[in-house]
């Protein structure tokens, strides 16, 4: 007897008749091979700066400044150097440069895949915290534009 990921016909199910799956990873474009693989490599970027974050707010908190534009880092790195403003003010940029790196391949990810993606991340189900933050944005959307 066959297993149950097969159907009466004795064929496998193809992933492109899943409706659980979005277009984007059953038939991704060249530009969503791109957008899953930096979302890849956000996640483990992520992971990784976590037990370092740590290590570097105490050794080196100008490099954790600059790897996740950290404000703390900021704070730490001018009682340190209370001197040398223009050191700072360029930190200050960098920071915020680093503050905001990934902000482009979320709007991509928007872009291209717009609702999908949210819909893919909740499984299908998402919670009424999420569906009730969407109804005060729709009506609300003076507030989002500020």
């Amino acid at each position: 007897m066959k297993d149950d990921m097969t159907n009466p016909t004795g064929e496998e199910p193809q992933k492109e008749n899943d409706p659980a799956l979005p277009s984007f990873l059953t038939q991704p474009r060249p530009i969503d091979k791109v957008l899953l693989s930096l979302l890849a490599f956000m996640t483990i970027y992520s992971m990784v700066m976590i037990p370092l974050r740590p290590h570097l707010l105490v050794n080196a908190p100008w490099l954790v400044s600059l790897l996740t534009g950290s404000g703390l880092g900021l704070l730490i790195t001018a009682a340190q150097n209370q001197g040398a403003a223009l050191m700072l003010a360029a930190l200050t940029a960098a920071a915020a440069a680093s503050h905001i790196k990934f902000m482009a391949v979320y709007f991509l990810m928007g872009k291209h895949w717009g609702q999908d993606f949210i819909t893919w991340m909740f499984a299908n189900h998402p919670p009424l915290w999420w569906r009730k933050l969407e109804g005060f944005v729709e009506k609300h959307l003076f507030l989002s534009l500020l």
